[in-house]
């Protein structure tokens, strides 16, 4: 099986093998660690809400902390990014900006790595890692690791951030 192959301008394309490939791993790797995260199965395009790949893929956590938000793991190897993100559904406009009005309490989580945060018509925050060699499967583990802590810090400071917000819901 071919994870990659050459285009006649001798770019990598990275084909949906390869995005395949990369989640199988990272859920392997997963398995291999203690954490909080469960993904579901499926692989999908986190911009389009599709099952097809194109040129990026994401693995859906099933972490729907609140209806409409979701934590994803997202690829893009054409441009060299990997990103942990909360991805929150366009209806919670408001949500989005109660954060972003929050953002400087949620930045200090994280120190200096510093959030994207996504505005309409898809709403996301972000960490991202740049300048990624997807094709150096000896490094293939610190992807991995990076992706794991991002995504469990994410997940962690947000579910927090949530329950202030909505603590007299449950009262």
């Amino acid at each position: 099986m071919a994870l990659f192959g050459f285009g006649s301008t001798n770019t990598i394309e990275f084909d949906n093998d390869f995005h395949r490939e990369f989640w199988s791993e990272f859920r392997g790797y997963l398995e291999q660690h203690e954490n909080s995260l469960k993904p579901y199965e499926n692989l999908f395009d986190p911009i389009n809400n599709s099952d097809s790949i194109h040129s990026y893929s994401g693995l859906d956590f099933g972490t729907h902390i609140r209806e409409s938000l979701w934590l994803i793991g997202w690829i893009w190897p054409e441009r060299s990014q990997i990103a942990a993100k909360l991805r929150i559904a366009s209806s919670q406009e408001s949500l989005f900006q109660r954060l972003k009005d929050d953002q400087d309490s949620i930045q200090e989580h994280f120190g200096e790595t510093r959030f994207t945060w996504d505005k309409p018509p898809r709403f996301s925050i972000g960490v991202y890692q740049y300048n990624v060699d997807f094709t150096d499967y000896a490094n293939r583990d610190n992807l991995f690791e990076w992706l794991h802590i991002n995504l469990e810090k994410i997940e962690q400071v947000f579910i927090n951030k949530f329950a202030e917000y909505f603590l007299d819901t449950f009262r």
